[in-house]
């Protein structure tokens, strides 16, 4: 059972990642609606959540929707049950590495294709791109490493 502290601590958290999901091209909603899923101990239906987020239906369906169809959470049904319950997937976590490393990986690619392709470009715009596929390099380096790691300590946990 939650004490008022928790849930005042899970609310700041959710507003949180409301402005943050805003602020990187989404809608607030899609953003506290994750949230109150991370910090669910079980699956949510669909009328809790826009309950505790006191958002319309329209508003919940639109962003559940959406959260679903970008493999952030998972529709479940429960036995007996006929309404609609969300929970993350098992395996977000690394769902959202390899798509972060997909992203990366595209946009070395892409301008690495540019700088080898265009002659024009000038020394400055060079230099910038020589840096960004330096960083994306590094990046893509690291997180192939740590997701070796990730798959070690998920294969034999001791």
């Amino acid at each position: 059972m939650l004490t008022k502290q928790n849930e005042k601590a899970i609310d700041r958290f959710v507003e949180r990642l409301g402005l943050m999901s805003e602020r990187n091209g989404s809608t607030r909603t899609l953003g506290r609606i994750f949230a109150i899923l991370m910090t669910a101990d079980r699956p949510l239906s669909f009328s809790e959540i826009a309950q505790r987020l006191q958002i319309s239906r329209g508003g919940m369906s639109m962003n559940a929707r959406s959260l679903v169809e970008q493999r952030l959470i998972e529709r479940v049904s429960l036995p007996g049950e006929r309404q609609d319950y969300f929970q993350l997937p098992q395996d977000l976590w690394r769902r959202l590495f390899e798509r972060r490393m997909r992203q990366d990986k595209e946009l070395f690619d892409t301008t690495m294709q540019l700088m080898n392709e265009d002659a024009s470009l000038s020394a400055d715009v060079r230099k910038d791109l020589d840096q960004l596929t330096r960083v994306l390099q590094l990046s893509l380096e690291a997180r192939s490493k740590l997701m070796e790691t990730l798959s070690v300590s998920a294969a034999d946990p001791e």
